[in-house]
């Protein structure tokens, strides 16, 4: 069963309420190795102490990014992001969150808003254009790219205690292989990224205000949530079809839901492909589609109406903006490309300090199973890509240290 608990807990993000903000700052941090930075490589923003709150929310990633290939014509693949493979946040060794396949389930997102935004007014800076403009600009050094990575990690969208941490906060960016996000007729695709910096806010409090934090620290400590996801890829063979089953390692005590969509595999890493991360597999013969938790079904009955299992969504997450188009419909090729199905329901109107925390499906010994009947066959091998999107709580206790409760 779902319930709903009090966000009273996110004391931090309760500043202004209790009158705590003295001063905002507005500030940025260079990576470590700000500027040629290659494929594969690992960049590393280290947070300096020094203020009370880091105010992530709006918080922003800024580069200048260029690609090149031997022959052909190349581009990045839109958006932007789909540079980054890998995103975690640390606090010295611990690992606060960590999201693989950032950069698809990010365009996923995008993919999610009204289809004349994305074709008309995404700024340039996201990465998403037409093929010829996109082509004319991966030998500029002065674009700007900007990317929100609060946008699907919830923990960069909130306020952090830094200046009640023990030690050092970072943030790591994968960042993906050419072969995977570059697009071109020719060979040898490479790029390289420069200028990196994250721009976010310091907000240094009143003393009031930190005595109330200090006395609830040294009072049992102090909890806020976060959404996150976790990811599963899993692969349908060609030709399959009827009814599947794929067991997802799954294990979280909140979890909200679980959505999938397939891509040929074939065209993962193929420079020759077009906005991989933008285009699916044709979903027209899925029949139908349903999540197995410790003997229960979601839904009870065989999912089979697209467009009700996304509105479903769209209510748990009380996202009122996406509902005209947070479809299973790619509007790039016309047909349907994603399944999902929450796993909790709630009344249609919450108090503003409350939210879902979840269904429960690390209990008992059985993993989430998804079941899905498809009535014709697969043409060919799909990468199926799994996202389980669940709420952890963040422990900061009264030595400064930090630990995740998924």
């Amino acid at each position: 069963m779902a319930s709903i608990i009090s966000q009273s807990m996110d004391f931090f993000s309760d500043v202004k309420k209790y009158g705590g903000v003295r001063e905002r700052i507005e500030t940025y941090q260079l990576a470590e190795q700000q500027n040629n930075i290659s494929p594969g490589s690992i960049s590393r923003i280290r947070i300096p102490s020094g203020a009370d709150l880091a105010d992530f929310r709006d918080s922003t990633l800024e580069f200048n990014a260029t690609c090149s290939s031997t022959g052909g014509t190349p581009s990045f693949s839109q958006p932007i992001v789909s540079l980054i493979n890998r995103l975690r946040v640390l606090q010295n060794s611990y690992l606060c969150d960590d999201q693989l396949e950032y950069g698809r389930r990010y365009a996923d997102e995008l993919m999610k808003l009204n289809n004349t935004i994305w074709t008309t007014s995404l700024p340039i800076t996201l990465g998403v254009a037409n093929l010829a403009t996109r082509q004319a600009n991966a030998t500029s050094t002065t674009i700007t790219y900007q990317i929100q990575l609060g946008f699907i990690m919830d923990l960069l969208n909130r306020m952090f205690p830094l200046g009640w941490i023990n030690g050092q906060l970072t943030i790591e960016v994968y960042w993906d292989q050419a072969i995977n996000v570059i697009e071109t007729s020719g060979t040898a695709p490479n790029y390289v990224v420069n200028n990196l910096q994250f721009h976010y806010a310091n907000i240094n409090c009143t003393n009031e205000y930190k005595q109330m934090v200090s006395d609830k620290l040294n009072n049992g400590g102090l909890n806020w949530s976060f959404k996150s996801y976790d990811n599963y890829i899993g692969q349908n063979q060609a030709g399959l079809t009827g009814t599947s089953y794929t067991t997802l390692p799954f294990k979280k005590t909140r979890a909200l839901s679980n959505n999938f969509f397939c891509i040929p595999t074939a065209n993962i890493n193929n420079p020759a492909i077009l906005d991989k991360f933008i285009t699916y597999y044709n979903a027209a013969i899925y029949n139908s589609a349903r999540w197995k938790v410790n003997s229960q079904y979601y839904p009870s009955d065989r999912q089979q109406n697209f467009y009700e299992s996304f509105l479903s969504m769209c209510e748990v997450y009380d996202i009122q903006y996406m509902n005209e188009s947070y479809l299973a419909t790619n509007w790039l090729s016309g047909t349907s490309f994603q399944l999902g199905q929450t796993f909790t329901s709630h009344p249609k109107h919450l108090s503003q300090d409350e939210y879902i925390q979840g269904v429960n499906v690390a209990e008992g010994n059985s993993n989430i199973i998804s079941e899905v009947i498809y009535s014709g066959a697969i043409p060919a091998l799909q990468s199926v890509y799994y996202f389980l999107d669940y709420y952890a709580v963040a422990i900061l206790n009264s030595s400064g240290n930090i630990s995740i409760v998924e």
